[in-house]
């Protein structure tokens, strides 16, 4: 375990960032730092000391029923006719949306359903498809066409896709696919939306924590740990404008939590901000101080405390609100003849998120939402097929 370096409240120039969450060094420096007088025991005035929301949840407190909707054969019946119609039409998987992908009675379920994503408790599990019996064409022509009604429009993500494809472990921590336990985090854009092809053999669990809980969490126990994630100084890669602090493209700084009318919000994943253990976050970007360290841990640990679990079934379908909840999940192994696979969109919704809660954010976004770039063919847009590693 990584030592303690601190010996008064200012900052260790010994200390080296550690990626992964220890509750007895998290316990250590708390109590260290409670030691001394300088210690902030307050919130900032402009930061209110508790939010009040249906967001603002304890997993111990959902039921199963709060956010699974079970699909009714009639329902089924309706997706498939609207995916005949659709793949019929001969138009590329991108031309999905509520206009070409016709729900009749299904339809205002859905536009119910995308609003509690943004007013209810933030994710929606549509349950009942039987993912093996379509073929991969209509597997992805349904997971787009209900996204589109979901949300406004679908993002690019990593290589120029649309669709991403988790399909076993990876070798990567920081990867999606990496079979290892992976702390909660958030993606890009408004919603997330997943497909659970086949789950996992054991374990793989997806797990969730409401941002404003982990907001009144913290105002109550580490209010100054608080306070650092929304000072505009966090070490980012990837600079969205390409040129960053450097002018080398290396990295930006700017918050990771952020106050939208009222509501926390989060954007941010602990691999764009500290070195994973085996990851590739590029030299030459600073380090998270120690103070930005324990505040990412504070996160974790408070986000543990209320986490919703949620184990998927092949066919699953979940959408969740990706500014006002975390998402991580459990360590896993494909074994007993299953092997993960998971579909996974990155989609906008402005008219019920409103916009991106930071200029680097909007920057960032106008690249992944950008529609009228996708010139990729949908081959390459919409891979029928996963990489092959």
């Amino acid at each position: 375990m990584a030592q303690i370096t601190t010996a008064s409240y200012s900052q260790s120039s010994e200390f080296q960032p550690h990626y992964y969450p220890d509750l007895e060094l998290f316990a250590a420096f708390q109590k260290i730092r409670e030691q001394h007088s300088s210690f902030p025991s307050a919130l900032p005035d402009h930061l209110p000391k508790k939010v009040k929301s249906t967001l603002c949840w304890r997993g111990a407190e959902l039921q199963e029923t709060d956010y699974v909707f079970q699909l009714s054969p009639e329902h089924l019946q309706e997706i498939n006719r609207a995916c005949s119609h659709f793949i019929a039409s001969g138009l590329d998987i991108s031309d999905a949306s509520p206009e070409t992908f016709v729900l009749s009675s299904l339809a205002q379920t859905l536009a119910s359903k995308r609003q509690s994503l943004h007013t209810g408790h933030g994710l929606t599990l549509f349950r009942g498809l039987d993912s093996a019996r379509y073929s991969r064409k209509e597997n992805i022509c349904i997971f787009a066409g209900l996204a589109s009604h979901m949300a406004e429009c679908f993002g690019t993500q990593s290589g120029g896709k649309t669709l991403s494809r988790f399909k076993g472990p990876a070798r990567l921590v920081t990867d999606p696919q990496t079979h290892c336990r992976i702390p909660v985090h958030t993606d890009q854009g408004d919603v997330v939306a997943m497909y659970t092809l086949s789950p996992t053999g054991v374990g793989g669990r997806g797990t969730f924590a409401s941002v404003g809980t982990i907001y009144n969490e913290m105002a109550s126990s580490a209010p100054e740990l608080l306070a650092h994630l929304f000072e505009d100084e966090w070490p980012m890669d990837r600079p969205p404008n390409g040129k960053g602090l450097d002018g080398d493209g290396l990295y930006y700084r700017r918050p990771i939590m952020f106050l939208t009318e009222g509501n926390p919000e989060m954007m941010f994943s602990r691999g764009a901000i500290i070195q994973s253990p085996r990851g590739m976050r590029p030299p030459g970007i600073p380090n998270v101080t120690e103070d930005q360290n324990y505040a990412l841990d504070a996160v974790h640990f408070a986000a543990s405390k209320h986490l919703l679990r949620i184990e998927y079934l092949q066919g699953d379908l979940l959408f969740f609100n990706n500014r006002r909840l975390l998402h991580g999940r459990d360590a896993f192994s494909d074994r007993n003849g299953k092997h993960r696979h998971i579909l996974r969109l990155w989609l906008k919704d402005e008219k019920l998120a409103g916009p991106a809660p930071h200029p680097t954010l909007r920057t960032l976004w106008a690249k992944i939402f950008d529609t009228s770039s996708c010139a990729e063919k949908a081959e390459r847009q919409w891979p029928m097929e996963p990489d092959k590693s």
